[in-house]
């Protein structure tokens, strides 16, 4: 078996990681990447006792995909849980201030954060009746849902995991859970509390009647000792690693396929498409260049290092996001090192302030000084900081996040085809059916199942 997997991301190097975890050979697995490195977004840099990732903060620690792959990377001696206070305490700006976010639904019926007219609105939410709208946009179904009172939440919720709007993202692509929830039980509160049923019912099964050990609730995030890099590289151990490595061509020859890069040609019978759409703009994919495209959404990340007693009251918690009618300079600012202790020093604090996205893309754009300057003044204003921070780092990505929008039905539609049309091509990547790595982490193992339990055969093309 000859697996090449082009782009040596996440979402590529899962896969790759879930093959070996099947039990595939590594020197049969090929890694294509164009870049100098492997990781994509993903890196971790240490300086000055400070630990940066430029990509994600850390994996979904609840996603069985990441647990699974954890697993088939031996890594499970090397992960840190995120802290219990990163976990229950999140803010939201209102006002110029920061407010709790509820945690729970005592907190839901007692936070200023939703006014009492907002709270009627979302109980009466079973009472709502269903719509099948197509290509219904994330602001349009949870206010037809919940009512309007919610929009703030959801538009720094979603500036805050995808920089992009509510109003332009579609629920059926980026969500399609709570439009499934809707459909099915003709409310998503009731969906909901049917699906925890069944889970609790499931569990209970289960376990039967024998006593089990009780299982620490997994945490939130997790990272590893030596960063998000650390998953990177032992994902790729192993296996045919082409660094530097521009493909420009993927043709099919009798009972195989043929990946051309601008230096060599490698032969395969299956092949993993691992790259974001518009990655793809470059790549004569049997014959043609695909004609998709996503719009993107750049992000500037701005990492501040400071002393806790710069704070009068040092920052605690996840972090914080700004809705858009905040006008505020960042999108949201993460307390790193309060959700891992160890990315500052003992005494320091680690703040990761993200930056442009769909509402600003400007500013992803500034100079490192200006963004740095910026950012400083939020945090003197929201957090009441005293003084510069001791430490600055920003990282810009050349690619920005897919979104999800009006017409991605002609993205999944040329994947459809591909697929179908030549058994041992699949595809997975930031923006082709989402762009968590908890998503992708799914996706690599469903991919791995598909490659080692069925043997795909290649048809042989035919004369025209």
């Amino acid at each position: 078996m000859s697996i090449t997997i082009i782009g040596g991301g996440f979402a590529g190097l899962s896969v790759a990681n879930a093959l070996k975890g099947k039990g595939v050979n590594p020197k049969e697995i090929s890694v294509i990447e164009a870049k100098d490195k492997l990781g994509g977004l993903i890196d971790t840099i240490q300086e000055k006792g400070y630990t940066i990732e430029t990509g994600p903060e850390g994996y979904r620690g609840t996603s069985i995909g990441i647990q699974k792959l954890i697993q088939y990377a031996e890594l499970e001696d090397q992960v840190i849980p995120s802290t219990k206070i990163s976990e229950s305490l999140r803010y939201i700006v209102k006002k110029g201030k920061l407010r709790k976010l509820p945690s729970g639904p005592f907190s839901a019926i007692t936070t200023t954060v939703f006014s009492p007219k907002t709270k009627i609105r979302i109980l009466l939410e079973p009472f709502i009746k269903p719509q099948d709208i197509p290509e219904e946009t994330i602001g349009s179904f949870v206010s037809r849902r919940f009512g309007k009172g919610l929009d703030p939440l959801v538009d720094a919720f979603i500036s805050g995991v995808y920089a992009g709007d509510h109003h332009s993202l579609v629920i059926d692509y980026v969500y399609p859970e709570a439009k499934q929830l809707e459909m099915k039980y003709g409310s998503v509160i009731k969906g909901g509390i049917a699906m925890m049923k069944q889970l609790k019912k499931a569990k209970k099964q289960e376990q039967g009647n024998t006593k089990q050990e009780k299982k620490e609730k997994p945490p939130y995030l997790l990272t590893f000792k030596q960063g998000l890099k650390q998953s990177i590289d032992a994902m790729a151990k192993g296996t045919n690693t082409l660094l530097n490595q521009e493909v420009v061509k993927l043709e099919q020859e009798k009972q195989k396929y043929l990946v051309v890069t601008k230096q060599k040609t490698i032969e395969a019978e299956n092949v993993i498409i691992a790259t974001s759409p518009n990655a793809l703009q470059n790549i004569n994919v049997f014959g043609e260049k695909p004609k998709i495209r996503t719009r993107e959404a750049k992000v500037a990340i701005v990492s501040l290092g400071y002393d806790v007693k710069q704070f009068k009251k040092p920052p605690k918690g996840y972090g914080f996001l700004a809705p858009s009618e905040e006008e505020r300079f960042v999108l949201g600012i993460l307390f790193s090192s309060q959700i891992f202790p160890h990315k500052a020093p003992e005494g320091k604090t680690l703040l990761r302030c993200f930056i442009g996205g769909i509402r600003h893309p400007e500013r992803a754009e500034m100079s490192n000084e200006k963004l740095v300057q910026n950012a400083i003044e939020e945090v003197k204003d929201l957090l009441k900081a005293k003084g510069e921070p001791e430490y600055t780092h920003v990282q810009k990505h050349y690619r920005g996040i897919s979104q999800l929008e009006k017409g991605h039905n002609k993205v999944l539609d040329y994947k459809k085809q591909i697929e179908t049309q030549y058994p041992g091509v699949h595809f997975t990547g930031l923006g082709w059916t989402g762009i968590s790595t908890d998503h992708l982490s799914r996706q690599a193992l469903q991919i791995a199942d598909k490659i080692t339990n069925k043997k795909m055969m290649i048809p042989t093309p035919q004369n025209n």
